[in-house]
This record gives structure tokens, sequence and C-alpha cells, in this order.
């Protein structure tokens, strides 16, 4: 079976619901999170709609399927067209900022683009929380936007990496086409704010979208996760998939050269 089928993520689910895992979006969690215990199986699930927005449609599609509720991240002024459509799948609909980087650095004009691409978005639906955007080549961290301002007077309940309590919530994702780049110096952004994660205390990574289902399946899958799966890797297409796979693989190289100049 190839990872990062749509087949492949449909098995990942299912087996999470067989093993008992509840799934929550990100409003939905933070709603709830003062009533979470340590034994609950809570599965926080996330997407980042960086490109192809076509291809979040299809994901919504299948999580519908199986009665089950995401939040889906959009960038400003892409794939609106498929919100109404994401929404009425039941799905929560949050914006995925990166205006730091388009303002070049001008905290200030970067608030005012925020508030203004906030508002429009919430002309398609009500919107709850936020998550940054992290473009390797961008040279600045979009969470610098809140050591002067507070998305919280935004009528904002959270931020998907600063409302969350990572040393309880581990944090997957898979940025570059894999569930461990943290570990293969590809994750330059894409990373939570906590010195000492839940998946780095316990040795809980996963390279492969398998080995997070034998995990689950034997039950050593962590009991309370934030999974953030980004819709355009995920084909069941062979040449839509190949085609992906050649170009995360182009990015990968460009990625860990640009990552490693800026260590030195």
């Amino acid at each position: 079976m190839r990872d990062f089928t749509l087949y492949e993520y449909q098995r990942l689910l299912a087996a999470l619901l067989q093993a008992g895992y509840r799934f929550v979006n990100v409003a939905q969690y933070i709603a709830q999170k003062e009533e979470v215990k340590y034994s609950d199986k809570i599965i926080i699930l996330r997407h980042d709609v960086d490109k192809n927005t076509a291809a979040a449609l299809r994901m919504a599609r299948l999580e519908n399927g199986l009665k089950v509720s995401a939040t889906y991240y959009f960038r400003a002024q892409r794939g609106e067209q498929y919100i109404p459509q994401i929404v009425d799948l039941g799905h929560e609909i949050g914006y995925h900022y990166e205006d730091v980087a388009t303002k070049r650095g001008d905290i200030n004009k970067a608030y005012e683009s925020f508030t203004n691409n906030l508002h429009k978005l919430r002309q398609y639906y009500p919107v709850l929380t936020c998550a940054k955007h992290g473009s390797v080549g961008s040279k600045t961290d979009e969470h610098l936007l809140w050591q002067k301002y507070d998305y919280h007077g935004l009528a904002l309940v959270a931020e998907a990496y600063l409302d969350i309590d990572f040393h309880s919530v581990c944090y997957l994702t898979d940025t570059a086409r894999m569930w461990d780049s943290h570990l293969h110096g590809l994750n330059r952004y894409d990373r939570v704010p906590t010195c000492e994660p839940l998946w780095q205390r316990q040795n809980k990574t996963y390279h492969t979208t398998e080995e997070m289902i034998s995990a689950v399946q034997t039950g050593t899958f962590p009991r309370q996760v934030m999974l953030n799966a980004h819709p355009q890797r995920w084909h069941n297409n062979f040449i839509v998939w190949t085609c992906e796979y050649a170009r995360q693989l182009l990015i990968n190289t460009v990625k860990k050269q640009l990552i490693n100049e800026t260590r030195e």
C-alpha cells in the first residue's frame, strides 16, 4: 500500500475509531479542554490547506463519511469556493495566517492585514480559531505578531499552536510528506512551542502512516493527539500522487539547504 493515499488516510481514521478515539476539531477541543481527563482518547484533527484547495474538499467528504469533524485552516483568498461545501460536511474553518511574511516583518501592517483577512474569511464562516502558516523561505515567525497584539481581542478563542498544552497533547504533522520531519532537518516552523513536547519525552515518533496504524492497533499510540494532515499530499490518483511525490522530493532538498543556511 502506497503511503499518502486517501485509502491509507481512511485506514488510519478507521483504526483510531475502532480503538475508541474521539475526534474533535480545534474549537471543540478548546471548549471542552477543562473537562478532558488524562485517560480520554482524543484526536484533535486539523488540516492546513496550503495548496490544491480541491483536495481539501475530497478529504472533508471522506471524513464526513466516517462522521469525523476536523478544522480546515485556509490561507487568505485561497479556495473560498470550497468553504460552504466543507462547512456543510460538518467541519470547522479557521484562518491560516502568514501576514508577517507578506508584510515583510512590519508588525503593524501585518496586524492590519490579519484583521482584514479574518473579516473576509468570516463572510463564509464565523471563524473562531487560527493557525500560523510557516513558509520555509520566510525569515520571521508569524507568532511575533502576538508579542504586540492579542488575537483574543478579535473574537478568536484559540491559536492552534499557542492555546493547547503540548506537554499533554502529542503533535503529529505530515510536514515534508513524513510524520517525523523534525528528525530529518525538514521542519522549521510547523512545530509546537514547548521546549520538551510529549513526543520527545515519550519517544513517540513515526515515519510512515502504517507505523501509526500499527501503534494504534497495538495500543501504544498516544492517548491525546493533534493530527495535522495537509490535504494536497493525499491522493488516490497514481499520476497526481507521483507528481506530488516528485514535487515534495524537490522541495525537501531546497528546504534542507535553506534551514541549514539559516542555522549557520
